[in-house]
């Protein structure tokens, strides 16, 4: 299985935020490597947290070692406009950068690790939130 993490799980990983769990952290630490992956959505979203510290673009660029980082290409584009139709059809409503994630998963068979419960709108996402 190939995971693609949200730039939620990958700011508190980053970050070592407190209130996530130290089960969340083992698990990220237990995948295998060649099984990360991060959008360059997700990638820039992380520059661009860090572009006022030199010490926090190190911690960024250490963090995307292990990761993948894929582009949004032609596929993905496809997915997104059904994702955003169905969505419409539905009354519902996610962020244009979260529906494109999204879109990256599905084109691609990947799972997307999330904390945000707003994804499980998205069919057929294949979906693990981490909270």
């Amino acid at each position: 299985m190939t995971y693609l993490f949200d730039i939620n799980i990958c700011t508190k990983l980053i970050n070592n935020k407190s209130d996530f769990s130290e089960r969340i952290r083992e698990r990220f630490i237990n995948l295998h490597s060649n099984n990360l992956c991060i959008s360059s959505i997700t990638c820039a979203g992380l520059y661009l947290c860090a572009i006022k510290s030199s010490d926090a673009r190190k911690k960024v660029d250490l963090f995307l070692n292990p990761f993948d980082i894929i582009d949004f290409d032609e596929c993905a584009a496809i997915e997104y406009s059904k994702i955003i139709g169905s969505l419409d059809q539905r009354n519902k409503d996610i962020s244009m950068l979260d529906s494109m994630l999204a879109a990256q998963a599905v084109s691609r068979g990947y799972t997307l690790v999330s904390d945000m419960h707003s994804f499980k709108q998205i069919s057929p996402l294949k979906l693990e939130i981490w909270a």
